[in-house]
């Protein structure tokens, strides 16, 4: 089951990648309870960026008290939002095989161009990030109805 990252006016989804990671999550609708994570004590993020490998950080999903307590969903955000901001700053610096999802770069994706949206769990202790660029990339081949200067559609 998904975990979204739902504003507290319930009719905004995701967090801005750069104040998650700050740890402002003010808006975010039940940021102070349990995050549903499982029972693990850590969990890995995994990222599939087109044109960059596979990526995967370990974070803590409890925290350090001595009751070990599930950590809550804005200290799941934060985290996680930390780890996609420590991919964007390892992979700005290798050269990314797709030049529409580029990081880094005067013309590439930046850390304030990306909204956490939420995670899916993608296997056992294993959860993938739903990011949304705020910004419009126009791929090469993409073919758009009614837009003039989109390709021909090949049968």
């Amino acid at each position: 089951m998904p975990i979204f990252f739902v504003h507290s006016n319930r009719v905004g989804l995701g967090l801005s990648l750069i104040h998650a990671a700050a740890g402002d999550c003010r808006m975010l609708l039940g940021g102070l309870i349990e995050a549903p994570v499982g029972s693990c004590s850590t969990t890995y993020i995994r990222i599939k960026w087109p044109g960059y490998d596979d990526w995967y950080r370990q974070i803590m999903t409890r925290d350090q008290t001595p009751a070990h307590t599930t950590i809550s969903l804005e200290k799941l955000a934060r985290r996680v939002a930390n780890a996609v901001c420590l991919f964007l700053d390892e992979a700005a610096q290798m050269n990314g095989r797709d030049p529409e999802w580029r990081i880094g770069g005067y013309t590439g994706i930046k850390k304030d161009e990306v909204i956490l949206i939420g995670l899916v769990q993608v296997s056992q202790g294993s959860w993938q990030p739903i990011l949304q660029l705020n910004r419009f990339i126009f791929a090469e081949n993409q073919y758009i109805p009614n837009l003039p200067c989109s390709p021909q559609v090949r049968n």
